[in-house]
């Protein structure tokens, strides 16, 4: 099983354009979830999707880092779930894909290990974490988890 992470990163935010490559704690935001996600177990490889205004910023950011991005085009700049579609469409040999929102450098990479493992030893088409009031918690703004998701091809 080839299980490859995809981290969602812009720079066209409205409520705070450039968040991606703010700095904290002297690296930037990218790169703090980058190394997160690089710690997490059951990944075979680490990516970024982006798309729009600013996306040189991040390809050039996610080459000084060692990772593949994939630029989308301007359809995919606000629709997330189509950039991440696009990106996962050029993946070959790839059976599961998490999803980590860029904007989360809380990331807990040792939750994320777990739900690759369920993923794959189960092998179902999504897996993520609910809080306990059942609300997805991939929808709350805490940001320390991620989500699975199986790569289906069309015939």
């Amino acid at each position: 099983m080839i299980v490859r992470a995809i981290i969602q990163a812009r720079m066209g935010s409205q409520r705070l354009p450039g968040k991606m490559l703010f700095r904290l704690a002297g690296r930037s935001v990218l790169e703090h979830v980058v190394a997160r996600v690089r710690k997490a177990e059951g990944l075979d490889e680490i990516m970024v999707a982006t798309a729009g205004p600013g996306h040189e910023a991040i390809l050039g950011h996610c080459e000084a880092l060692g990772v593949r991005c994939f630029v989308g085009d301007k359809s995919t700049e606000r629709d997330v779930l189509r950039r991440f579609v696009f990106a996962t469409a050029d993946l070959e040999e790839t059976d599961y894909v998490v999803r980590v929102c860029g904007d989360n450098p809380l990331l807990a990479p040792e939750l994320v290990g777990p739900l690759v493992a369920a993923a794959v030893k189960v092998r179902v088409d999504y897996v993520g974490y609910r809080l306990p009031d059942g609300t997805p918690a991939i929808a709350m703004p805490n940001g320390y988890v991620a989500e699975v998701a199986k790569v289906v091809r069309r015939p």
